[in-house]
């Protein structure tokens, strides 16, 4: 298993290295232990790791890692809190999310027999449910109330929502992992991503992607036209 250590010039040990599963699973290890050392190991927290992947001959081109300081948005915070309901809960509770255009959605419910249940339509309306991830060019600090990127990309597809792969929980690390793959349009740094829930209303035939974390990347991830861009996200539990 290859070492990192974040602290140190981990830029001379892995930048330009050939890009495989070891040396991103390296990577993912290492922010996770530099995330649990700045809080309590058993604490709840999310993290992510960008790598960019060279389109000319598979090495590391560049990474960044997020913030420690970095936080669960209101829209997660919100959904969870929905899981809990009163025993013998006839009558959904509303739901108040921002959607990825800054507006106040209050149509959803955390119980529901009809296309309003938050739950049901996050997995029975494939292709609109799920997860995506975004990325963007804003470094400002990360904020409970975000609820999109702050400055996105505008060539395609690194503009737009990516969706992720399905969460994996290891139980013995205390770790929920899941990643998203973009091949990139254009060039530019990245130094923010979201991943987002979609959401499809049937009622209005309208899709929403509602932020639930937003990460502050250090250093910025370079890329260029035609390279790989892996997002490797955690929660740590």
């Amino acid at each position: 298993m290859i070492e990192i250590d974040l602290e140190s010039e981990w830029e001379r040990q892995v930048l330009g290295a050939r890009f495989d599963r070891r040396l991103q699973e390296a990577l993912f290890k290492a922010q996770l232990e530099r995330i649990r050392g700045a809080r309590l190991r058993k604490s709840l927290k999310d993290f992510s790791v960008v790598m960019c992947i060279d389109k000319e001959d598979g090495v590391l081109k560049s990474a960044g890692f997020s913030e420690p300081s970095d936080m669960f948005l209101n829209n997660f915070l919100n959904i969870f809190a929905a899981w809990f309901k009163a025993v013998g809960q006839t009558k959904g509770t509303a739901l108040s999310l921002v959607d990825h255009n800054g507006n106040t959605n209050t149509s959803f419910y955390n119980y529901s027999i009809s296309s309003n249940d938050i739950f049901l339509t996050f997995w029975n309306n494939p292709p609109y449910g799920g997860t995506s991830c975004r990325i963007g060019k804003d470094d400002t600090a990360a904020s409970r109330t975000d609820y999109n990127v702050k400055d996105p990309f505008t060539t395609a597809p690194e503009s737009g929502y990516v969706g992720t792969t399905p969460g994996s929980w290891a139980s013995g690390q205390g770790l929920i992992s899941f990643s998203a793959i973009i091949s990139a349009g254009g060039s530019g740094t990245i130094k923010e991503n979201a991943i987002f829930y979609n959401r499809y209303d049937n009622g209005t035939s309208s899709q929403y992607y509602f932020a639930i974390f937003r990460n502050i990347l250090s250093p910025g991830v370079s890329f260029s036209a035609g390279d790989t861009i892996l997002v490797s996200y955690g929660i740590s539990c």
